[in-house]
């Protein structure tokens, strides 16, 4: 039980915590390698949705299939890049990337099972809006840089695999943590 305290503490804390989005439009925080690795942790938003995947999946899919939102998120997160970095306008783009870590938290409170091809399609237009704002802000040693920011975003997923298999018994648990994203989306995207 203490663990299980440990974890939706440490949720809670990062879902509370000051909203703060990781694509600050400052120059040089997007070329190359490293910076790729330090992307996807630099800000709740990246964090919530990308672990938020992975618990998820744990939670809703079947064993067989638990990498199959993961993956449906690193491919389209990829394409996303890939259109911002052809400069490529989509609107409200932070906008909708709060609208996904909510939707992400409302789905683990939730525990909602979709169809395998409802789960890749949702999760990879989450993707898409992550990816695009990775690619708008890239500014050299892009492959690099994408490569980096596609290898923590696979291990976030994976992480967040183990904790919601980890706390899969606790309905209560992960309950709280679903309702502590969903309440840090909606925070996001009022201010």
């Amino acid at each position: 039980m203490k663990k299980i305290s440990i974890a939706v503490a440490g949720l809670a804390a990062l879902a509370l915590a000051t909203p703060a989005f990781a694509h600050s439009g400052l120059p040089g925080h997007t070329h190359g390698f490293l910076n790729g690795l330090l992307h996807p942790v630099s800000g709740a938003d990246h964090l919530l949705v990308m672990i938020g995947v992975g618990v998820w999946s744990a939670l809703a899919m079947p064993a067989s299939r638990v990498f199959l939102a993961p993956v449906a998120f690193v491919l389209a997160m990829l394409a996303g890049a890939a259109a911002g970095i052809a400069g490529s306008s989509f609107g409200a783009v932070e906008a909708g990337i709060a609208v996904s870590v909510a939707a992400i938290g409302v789905m683990i409170l939730t525990r909602v099972k979709v169809p395998a091809a409802v789960a890749a399609l949702l999760i990879g237009a989450f993707g898409v809006l992550h990816g695009y704002a990775h690619g708008a802000e890239a500014e050299g040693g892009i492959a690099a840089y994408m490569a980096g920011f596609a290898l923590v975003t696979a291990m976030l997923h994976v992480t967040g695999i183990g904790l919601g298999r980890w706390l899969a018994s606790s309905r209560t648990v992960t309950g709280a943590a679903g309702a502590a994203i969903a309440l840090a989306g909606f925070s996001l995207l009022v201010s």
